[in-house]
């Protein structure tokens, strides 16, 4: 009962952690995807290249295989490819929707196997924190003039 309850709760926080992103992304114009505010940052576009890939590589064959693909490219992922915002959306709802299946097809008995990794190992569980991280960049992204979608860090305005 409670690997059912911890199984729903996994997968409302990975939706709720989708549509914040969204959210702030709804709030930039396509040529601000684009735009790097800082050196040594990356653009919306980038960061949701990112999250895209890294979701297909680590949630494809998720208890059977490794998360790093062997034909996973993770450097140019930090390139902007350009695309446009439709093009970006729609690459980021597929993988999104991966994950979403994976998270329906999971049982409680799923909870305790390790996934496959071979950098380290860890349970099926353990997945859910690290994965929400990336998503968190998007949505506490700030401008002066977007409305807020995450918490203040303490001792900001």
């Amino acid at each position: 009962m409670f690997e059912q309850r911890y199984l729903t709760e996994v997968r409302s926080i990975f939706q709720e952690q989708k549509q914040l992103a969204e959210s702030a992304l709804n709030q930039v114009s396509d040529d601000d995807l684009h735009r790097v505010l800082a050196p040594d940052t990356l653009s919306l576009a980038v960061i949701v290249q990112h999250i895209s890939n890294n979701m297909l590589s680590r949630w494809t064959d998720f208890l059977t295989t490794d998360g790093e693909k062997p034909d996973r490219n993770r450097d140019a992922e930090f390139e902007d490819q350009q695309l446009s915002r439709t093009e970006l959306m729609a690459t980021w709802d597929e993988r999104w929707q991966l994950l979403d299946d994976v998270l329906a097809s999971l049982t409680p008995d799923d909870i305790g196997v390790r996934p496959c990794s071979s950098a380290v190992k860890r349970r099926a569980s353990s997945g859910r924190s690290r994965s929400k991280s990336p998503t968190t960049a998007i949505t506490s992204a700030r401008s002066s003039t977007w409305r807020r979608y995450s918490p203040e860090r303490p001792g900001t305005c």
